[in-house]
């Protein structure tokens, strides 16, 4: 299963770039993120999101203190259908839907159902 995880970021720490083996949808909870990859460079709002595909070289700077929201997707899987970095809107219902997933790792049946393919 692909890594997904809720972290704390800050901007003393940015990331050091590296290529994941799985696909992302990068979040920040609250305030920007700067995203850099060999394709561009993205100053990523708390109203989008960030689609980095498996083997993407990025790193990323938090702006302010934010909590950094990592949704894995397989790398078989590619709901989007996008090759390259791409910003995604965030609704208010996606981010819930993201923050709730990212957070709470434990298997509940809640989390079960936010799992489940369509």
């Amino acid at each position: 299963m692909a890594p997904t995880r809720a972290q704390l970021s800050s901007p003393a720490e940015p990331s050091t770039p590296t290529a994941t083996t799985t696909t992302q949808l990068v979040y920040a909870g609250r305030r920007a993120l700067a995203v850099t990859t060999d394709a561009g460079s993205w100053i990523i709002p708390d109203t989008a999101a960030i689609w980095i595909p498996a083997g993407t070289v990025h790193a990323h700077r938090a702006y302010g203190n934010l909590e950094l929201h990592l949704v894995g997707v397989p790398i078989a899987e590619n709901p989007l259908d996008r090759q390259r970095p791409t910003v995604v809107a965030v609704s208010h219902l996606l981010r819930e839907l993201i923050v709730t997933y990212t957070r709470d790792l434990k298997a509940t049946p809640e989390r079960t159902r936010l799992r489940r393919p369509a």
